[in-house]
């Protein structure tokens, strides 16, 4: 990321964790918070009238949750990024959440400073994932030995990713992506890296 300021909105229903992450983000000047929403609603009209260059929106909410939020704001010709949160023990239909195609999707035990870093690639424009919402979302095996408890991943990855999850051979998933056998190479490569054991994610899904 550059010196620019980033335009922060906050959309969740509990106001203590409003107001933890306005107090966290206020030690990072190049985050500004223009707005607070307590529902999907809400955070609709503010993403219309304040612009904001990212969104850190949760899940579950009354009146609009967070995934049908996200997936509204698609449908802008100039939209935020999404940063969609949950807790551990809420219950969220994660298939939802992946085709949404929120920016990021983590969770609020995240370390303050994992937070700041999912905001920061979100906005650097890469796709992130707290480790944990692959393990809730019943995606152990492919996961369990990645060594960060973020995953960082950009749009073609996480394509990538889905396609392979859906059984697709890797030579149907470069035709489909119009990658040539050395891009998807270079791609899986760099997936790989963030994970110790690298037959895992290939082994775990043939």
């Amino acid at each position: 990321m550059n010196g620019e300021e980033y335009r922060v909105i906050i959309v969740d229903d509990h106001p203590l964790v409003r107001l933890g992450i306005k107090s966290l983000i206020g030690f990072y000047p190049k985050f500004i918070v223009i707005g607070e929403a307590s529902n999907g609603l809400e955070g609709w009209d503010l993403v219309q009238t304040l612009s904001p260059d990212i969104a850190i929106i949760d899940i579950v909410m009354p009146i609009n949750d967070g995934i049908s939020l996200v997936k509204k704001i698609q449908n802008l010709a100039v939209k935020p990024k999404t940063l969609l949160m949950t807790a551990v023990e809420e219950f969220v239909d994660f298939n939802l959440a992946f085709c949404s195609n929120a920016d990021g999707i983590i969770l609020k035990s995240l370390s303050k400073k994992d937070f700041i870093d999912a905001m920061e690639s979100v906005l650097d424009g890469y796709k992130v994932y707290s480790k944990g919402i692959f393990k809730l979302a019943s995606m152990e095996k492919i996961f369990e030995y990645v060594s960060n408890e973020t995953i960082y991943l950009s749009s073609i990855q996480q394509k990538i990713i889905s396609k392979r999850l859906k059984k697709n051979p890797f030579p149907v998933i470069a035709e489909d992506l119009n990658l040539s056998i050395s891009e998807m190479a270079s791609e899986i490569s760099n997936i790989l890296n963030q994970i110790d054991d690298c037959e895992v994610l290939i082994n775990s899904t043939v």
